[in-house]
């Protein structure tokens, strides 16, 4: 379980908590390495929370709160606490939770369609006070709930590839994908384009894949298939040392799939990789021709297209040349950091010193800390300890002690399974 953090901070530097289930791929990019350039430049002090080893003695730590894509009934129960607090909170999400449409993926989609998680996944953007989105379809999703919208592109550090080298592919061609399981749904359209290429090219050419391959492609000698990297570091730098021709960007044509960002074009131009992307909402920013190709989602069209890259070597270096420098000059992760660092400055009134005074917090909050302090103190000492917790809490403020038992409750089945303060045979 994680310990209350104790530090000496700098004046006027924020400490912010970030929560979140998992730090997967769009962790990492939309709030770790932001974050971190941030304390790098010494105007933010940050810590990572996971969800299922929450310890409500960090409660009282931060200034500012990130709910980073995490919606369910013990992060709503902990999102009440930190309002009661007076924490400012955010709620950063990039992803279409609430239209979920991935028929290669039904675990998932069964997921987000539980009452409970939907109604979590509205409570966080309606009560939370800011929320922050990767993409304009997202934002409008958002002023359903919440008029106090941010969007904040996704950007990529570059630092991550600092020191990697592509590696020989030897005498074949190299198409490649990289991404997450499940993407049968996005390869409709190309896994026949890439079958008709192989026998058009036959000895030419090798497909690579990272992550995910077409069951039709897979065994075949031409195709190489290599495990998802959940790793985010680990991976960027991986696709980095490819050396691939063409790499690869199918996208649905879903509702939830729409909201999503460019992030593969970010990938790929950063990586050096030519780039062929569905001609979808997403990619409509990638510059046809110029930053990479734009197809349609019929096979014929994405045949063409990954011909046109492979008969021309010129295309593929001045999309190459191109796209980095996009990613470089207008998508580092630079520009997130700096709008992260504004919308914490707009916040500032309610963080910080500001909100340290004991003045300057409600007489709840004053007693749900004193609350918490001894609520935590009641776990290291044992069964006895939470006896008389909960008689003191039911006696000093009933109000204080629901709240606390449901965050408690929602935290226990969130780790999996510790007793509870509401627990009937305590």
């Amino acid at each position: 379980m994680n310990q209350p953090i104790v530090s000496r901070r700098r004046p006027n530097r924020n400490r912010l908590l970030l929560i979140t289930d998992a730090v997967i791929a769009s962790t990492q990019i939309r709030c770790l390495s932001p974050f971190d350039r941030l304390r790098q430049a010494g105007a933010l002090e940050w810590r990572l929370a996971r969800l299922a080893e929450f310890s409500t003695g960090d409660v009282g730590w931060p200034d500012a709160v990130v709910f980073s894509r995490v919606a369910t009934p013990a992060a709503v129960a902990l999102l009440d606490v930190f309002r009661r607090l007076g924490t400012p909170v955010v709620y950063d999400f990039d992803d279409d939770f609430l239209h979920v449409e991935d028929p290669g993926n039904p675990r998932l989609c069964a997921y987000y369609r539980r009452p409970e998680i939907r109604r979590a996944i509205k409570h966080m953007l309606s009560r939370t006070d800011r929320v922050v989105v990767s993409t304009e379809p997202l934002a409008e999703l958002a002023r359903r709930y919440n008029r106090r919208v941010t969007t904040i592109e996704n950007c990529l550090d570059l630092t991550l590839l600092r020191g990697v080298e592509a590696t020989a592919t030897g005498q074949e061609t190299v198409i490649g994908y990289a991404g997450t399981p499940h993407r049968e749904g996005d390869f409709t359209w190309v896994t026949p384009a890439l079958e008709r290429l192989l026998a058009s090219h036959a000895g030419q050419l090798k497909l690579h894949f990272m992550g995910f391959a077409p069951k039709a492609l897979q065994g075949r000698p031409e195709v190489v298939c290599e495990p998802f990297e959940a790793d985010y570091s680990r991976f960027i730098r991986r696709l980095a040392q490819t050396g691939w021709a063409v790499g690869l960007a199918p996208l649905e044509d879903h509702r939830s799939k729409l909201a999503k960002s460019d992030v593969k074009f970010l990938e790929y131009g950063a990586c050096r990789i030519a780039g062929v992307y569905s001609d979808v909402l997403p990619y409509r920013s990638v510059e046809d021709g110029r930053a990479g190709l734009r197809a349609a989602n019929r096979p014929d069209s994405w045949y063409r297209a990954i011909c046109r890259l492979l008969s021309d070597p010129d295309l593929r270096r001045d999309i190459v040349s191109n796209a980095y420098a996009r990613v470089r000059e207008d998508r580092e992760v630079a520009g997130a950091a700096e709008a992260w660092r504004g919308l914490l400055r707009e916040m500032r009134p309610a963080t910080g010193a500001a909100r340290g005074a004991a003045g300057n917090v409600s007489p709840g909050g004053i007693r749900l800390r004193r609350a918490l302090r001894r609520f935590e103190a009641s776990r290291r000492r044992g069964v006895g300890a939470r006896k008389r917790l909960k008689r003191w809490l039911r006696a000093a403020s009933p109000g204080i002690y629901g709240l606390l038992k449901r965050l408690d409750r929602h935290l226990s089945r969130q780790r999996g399974g510790s007793r509870s303060l509401g627990d009937r045979h305590e």
